[in-house]
């Protein structure tokens, strides 16, 4: 699976969680225009990295779990 921008790895590790019974192999990096796409929690945390390099809205954490979900499992 090829993820957007600099995607935190918590992505995916959530990816293979979707498909316990196979090995998921996951790439970043596949656009980096959106900068650093964080968790929610990284957001509260003031992680460092989302002040000048993360052009995404909140909310796109489950927005993009859904999207990893639908297509690991074949919808």
């Amino acid at each position: 699976m090829l993820l957007p921008a600099e995607i935190y790895v918590e992505y995916q590790l959530f990816a293979q969680k979707q498909r316990p019974d196979s090995f998921v192999m996951t790439a970043g990096y596949g656009q980096c225009a959106p900068g650093y796409i964080p968790l929610e929690r990284h957001r509260e945390e003031k992680d460092g990295n989302l002040h000048s390099w993360c052009w995404v809205a909140p909310g796109i954490e489950p927005v993009l779990k859904k999207a990893i979900a639908d297509v690991i499992k074949g919808k």
